[in-house]
C-alpha cells in the first residue's frame, strides 16, 4: 500500500485494544507540539482492501452499520495519504485504529508500508473491555441481546460471519493477537501498556509514550477531560422508536417542525443515556474462568504481573 509521493507518512501506529483509553491517548499525543496524529483519527486504512468500500455484516442494514461503525473509514490510497498532508515537520506522525490488533492481516500490510514503524497497545480488563464494549453497541442501538444472549451467540455470529465489532469474549485474547505483531515487529518498535496505569498514573504513561516515539517527555497535556466516557441506553424502547422507522416518526415528520424534533431527538438521549451498570458477580466470575488461561499466557508473553 503506497500512499504515493506524499512525503509525509506515518511512522506510529495506536493499534488497540478497543475500549482500552485509545481515543485519550489520541487525545494526549496530539497535543504534543512534535506529535500529529491523523484526523480522523481512526482510519482503518489497513483493515480493509485498498481501495474497497469498507462494510461489515452484523444486526442491522448495512447502510446502518457504515453509517454508525465505518463512515470515517479511508481506503483510498491517495486518502490516506492526505490525512497527513498538514504535518509540519512533526518528528512522529501517527494514527489510531484499533481494529488493528485483531485483525490477522494488519501486522503484515503496515509491515510492508513502514517497517520501521513504532507500534503502541493498550491493554485493559479483557471483562471490563468486554463490558464497555457491550454497552457501546447498546448505545448505538447495534445489540439486540442482553450481554448474556450476546455472549451465547458469540460463535454462531462468528460463523455467520458478523464483524469483530461483536467478537466481545474474542478481542481479549490478547495474547495471541500480540504474537502475530512479534512475528513480524521487533519487540522493541512494542511498546505495551495498560488501561489501569494510564487511568492512575497518566503522566507516567504518556511520559513512557513520549519516549518510545523519541520526542520530549515533559509536555504534560491536558487530562482535565476524558475523551470518551461509557454510557448506556436508559430505556431501550425509546430509543428505538426515536432511531427506527415507525408510524410515530413517520406522523411526526408530517406535523412537527424539523427545528423542534431536533430538539426533541436531543433532549431525549439526554434524558435515556445512565451510566453503565456493574456486571453481576455470575457473569463476572464466568468470565474471569473463561480468561483464566489466556490471561496467563499473556503474562508469560510480556514477562509482568497483569494488573487485573
Amino acid at each position: 500500500m503506497s500512499n504515493g509521493s506524499q512525503a509525509a507518512r506515518p511512522n506510529f501506529f495506536l493499534i488497540g485494544a478497543a475500549k482500552s483509553g485509545t481515543t485519550s491517548v489520541a487525545k494526549y499525543l496530539d497535543e504534543h507540539p512534535e506529535i500529529y496524529v491523523s484526523k480522523p483519527k481512526e482510519p482503518n486504512y489497513f483493515a480493509f482492501e485498498p481501495g474497497s468500500r469498507p462494510s461489515c455484516r452484523g444486526p442491522a442494514d448495512p447502510e446502518i452499520l457504515f453509517e454508525q461503525l465505518l463512515k470515517y473509514t479511508v481506503t483510498a490510497p491517495k486518502e490516506y495519504a492526505s490525512l497527513f498532508a498538514d504535518c509540519h515537520g512533526e518528528t512522529a506522525i501517527g494514527e489510531a485504529s484499533v481494529r488493528y490488533l485483531y485483525e490477522r492481516e494488519v501486522p503484515t500490510r503496515i509491515a510492508d508500508y513502514a517497517p520501521n514503524a513504532k507500534l503502541i497497545v493498550l491493554l485493559r480488563d479483557p471483562i471490563e473491555r468486554l463490558h464497555s464494549h457491550y454497552h457501546m453497541n447498546a448505545r448505538l442501538h447495534l445489540e439486540p441481546e442482553p450481554l448474556v444472549g450476546a455472549l451465547a451467540a458469540e460463535d454462531q455470529r462468528v460463523e455467520q460471519g458478523w464483524g469483530w465489532d461483536w467478537h466481545y469474549r474474542r478481542v481479549g485474547l490478547y495474547a495471541e493477537q500480540l504474537k502475530r505483531w512479534f512475528q513480524i515487529f521487533d519487540r522493541e518498535q512494542v511498546l505495551v501498556l495498560f488501561h489501569a496505569d494510564l487511568k492512575n498514573k497518566p503522566q507516567v504513561t504518556l511520559q513512557s509514550i513520549f519516549r518510545h516515539l523519541e520526542v520530549t517527555t515533559n509536555f504534560q497535556p491536558d487530562f482535565t477531560q476524558r475523551a470518551m466516557v461509557g454510557n448506556t441506553p436508559r430505556w431501550r424502547g425509546l430509543r428505538r422508536m426515536i432511531r427506527d422507522e415507525n408510524v410515530v416518526k413517520t406522523v411526526a415528520k408530517r406535523v412537527v417542525p424539523k427545528r423542534l424534533r431536533k430538539s426533541f431527538v436531543r433532549w431525549s438521549e439526554t434524558k435515556n443515556r445512565m451510566s453503565i451498570p456493574p456486571l453481576s458477580s455470575e457473569i463476572r466470575n464466568q468470565l474471569r474462568a473463561d480468561y483464566r488461561e489466556a490471561d496467563q499466557r499473556l503474562a508469560d508473553l510480556l514477562g509482568c504481573q497483569l494488573p487485573w
